[in-house]
């Protein structure tokens, strides 16, 4: 899995007008649309994108503050960047202008086009607050174990175009919102993993809770192999229960291969997950991609298949033949309604 560029060095690829709007318009880069103000970029023109949920630093974008005294997070005082509709345009994120980050920074060794530079200008991710105290934690996350992450499909235009044109076949998963686990078995360790965290054996929260209730340790002992299972846990008190449940859930979206460093491909982990009696995280299907990234977007929008009462988060998509490969497409409607 790739890690998320939080911000970088993009180019604009186009500029709309909003309509009934004279002072502000669209810009797009890559397939996020950001509203700014009118003749503040051109068409070509390399600037710092910043995607949402990053936590931007006062001093680089003050404004964000509306003229009120800026929040905390981590230690940082900014704001958080959020999906927003301004005139009935959908904006996804921040747009700066280099010289701007120069100015505050200083120089940069390199500022072309897709570098990434999230740790020079003191962005971080804005994750929700986990469930537990500090003194649940043994420890950071396993470093023989790749975070769960996605790359979001508004940055791989190309790659989306290559796949078509190599007919790759995807498996489709719907995106459970919840909060991450791993549970994991590698020799004489075992453990349980929020996003961040290795947490000690503790049943007042909720990872260890629903990894004792699905016993996937002891599953994962019974295979005599060191691997990982990744998922999400929701319901209940976690993430605001999107799904309205009366109990919590485990859903697997992964297992990792810890002696191979590598991902199961989506057949082997179905095969897997069903051998041990573990929950999936519903599938919509295998096959190739359809359509544009925008085709993909508009397809993500719908209701859950947990509860169809409620709005889904969007999909995950996972190449067939290659386990390097996946993406996540949101739903517009969820981040919106999220926040």
């Amino acid at each position: 899995m790739t890690e998320r560029k939080l911000a970088s060095i993009q180019r604009i690829a186009e500029i709309k007008p909003i309509p009934d709007a004279d002072l502000i318009c669209a810009y797009r880069i890559n397939d996020w649309w950001v509203v700014s103000k009118v003749n503040e970029f051109q068409v070509n023109s390399l600037v710092v994108f910043l995607e949402i949920d990053s936590w931007v630093p006062t001093e680089l974008a003050p404004f964000l503050s509306k003229g009120k005294e800026p929040r905390e997070y981590m230690g940082i005082k900014g704001e958080r960047l959020r999906t927003v509709k301004l005139k009935k345009q959908l904006s996804q994120g921040l747009i700066v202008s280099i010289e701007s980050c120069i100015e505050q920074k200083g120089c940069w060794s390199s500022l072309e086009e897709g570098v990434d530079i999230t740790e020079w200008i003191g962005v971080i991710k804005w994750n929700p607050p986990e469930e537990f105290m500090p003194a649940n934690a043994k420890g950071n996350f396993p470093s023989f174990i790749p975070k769960t992450d996605q790359q979001r499909v508004q940055n791989i235009r190309k790659d989306i175009e290559r796949y078509q044109e190599q007919n790759m076949k995807f498996e489709k998963t719907e995106k459970l919102d919840g909060s991450s686990i791993t549970c994991y078995v590698n020799g004489v360790e075992s453990g349980v993993c929020s996003r961040n965290l290795d947490l000690k054996d503790d049943t007042d929260n909720s990872w260890w809770k629903l990894a004792k209730k699905y016993e996937v340790l002891d599953k994962i002992y019974s295979t005599g192999r060191n691997l990982a299972v990744q998922g999400e846990i929701y319901g209940s008190g976690i993430n605001g229960n999107l799904y309205q449940l009366d109990d919590q859930r485990l859903a697997v979206f992964d297992i990792y291969d810890i002696d191979n460093q590598t991902y199961l491909l989506p057949e082997q982990r179905w095969k897997l997950v069903e051998e041990l009696g573990l929950p999936h995280v519903p599938l919509k299907g295998f096959g190739t991609l359809v359509g544009t990234v925008s085709n993909l977007l508009e397809d993500a929008d719908g209701v859950s298949v947990v509860n169809p009462k409620c709005i889904r988060e969007g999909y995950v998509y996972k190449c067939m033949t290659d386990s390097t490969i996946s993406f996540k497409c949101i739903g517009n409607s969820y981040l919106l309604k999220k926040g």
